[in-house]
């Protein structure tokens, strides 16, 4: 014989704002001082330098890439933005750079990338095998050359992952989770690269119960009796009292809740062992 007494339980799920509301500041940086946050200094792979409001990305080599990175903690169960404008200052035209994000290690991470003569493209690698999410693709929403400035953002939007160049969508697809939390910059081949400042945001998270009892009454109807199997009642001192009776089987109590698991959510309760046996 076994006695629970059950203190309170919710269900809740998660709402995320809206297109129309706007985004909280998680992370700016807009590099008009030296900051800690990235990595300077040089070696015979890059140059990475912070001056006259441009964090400097110079990759040396004439084949491989480089990438530069931070922790920034998003909770990308929300719409966010992350935004960021690179000028490239030199270098080939036909190699990328741009951003990287959701980054964990070389093994898993996401890029979005620009090249000097126009193109883009974006690419997960996990566990080691990358996957061309959009191949390299011609777009005239980007500014070509040395010297040109382009706006690059990754905004999540309910289940969709949009990317934009200066402005203009160029891709959408459903969001795919982070490996981790690393956001920063991947330049390939021999190129330089200034970027003027970096900017992450996200959206408020509300939360709405489903259900939601503390029993100190039954609104919520759930089931009460007494007989040779189990003895249910709500308590004068607040609990819903669940006695199995029988030293063998089991028995169940529930209600229902209407649950949309496309978003997400909790369930949660809490309750007092009252009396019993130990070992089930």
């Amino acid at each position: 014989m076994m006695r629970h007494l059950l203190t309170f339980f919710l269900i809740s799920f998660f709402t995320i704002g809206g297109y129309a509301q706007p985004l909280n500041s998680i992370y700016y940086e807009d590099f008009t001082s030296a900051t800690k946050d990235w990595l300077t200094g040089s070696n015979d792979t890059r140059i990475l330098s912070i001056s006259n409001g441009k964090y400097h990305f110079e990759h040396l080599k004439n084949d491989g890439a480089f990438g530069s990175w931070r922790n920034v903690t998003i909770e990308t169960y929300a719409d966010f933005t992350i935004e960021t404008s690179i000028t490239k200052e030199a270098g080939v035209q036909n190699y990328g750079y741009g951003l990287i994000w959701g980054k964990k290690d070389w093994k898993n991470y996401n890029r979005f990338l620009l090249s000097g003569n126009g193109m883009f493209s974006i690419t997960r690698t996990e566990k080691g095998n990358s996957k061309d999410l959009k191949p390299w693709t011609k777009s005239t929403a980007i500014k070509t050359g040395n010297g040109a400035t382009n706006k690059l953002a990754i905004k999540r939007q309910g289940n969709d992952l949009k990317f934009y160049i200066n402005d203009v969508l160029v891709h959408s697809m459903p969001f795919q989770t982070f490996f981790d939390l690393q956001i920063g910059y991947y330049v390939a081949h021999d190129q330089k690269i200034g970027v003027d400042y970096i900017s992450v945001s996200a959206a408020y998270r509300t939360e709405k119960y489903v259900l939601n009892d503390d029993f100190s009454d039954n609104p919520n109807q759930w089931s009460t009796g007494d007989d040779d199997k189990r003895k249910l009642q709500m308590t004068e001192d607040g609990y819903y009292s669940f006695q199995h009776k029988r030293s063998e089987s089991s028995w169940a109590t529930w209600n229902k809740a209407v649950l949309d698991d496309s978003r997400d959510f909790k369930i949660e309760f809490a309750a007092r062992k009252a009396s019993g046996v130990q070992t089930y």
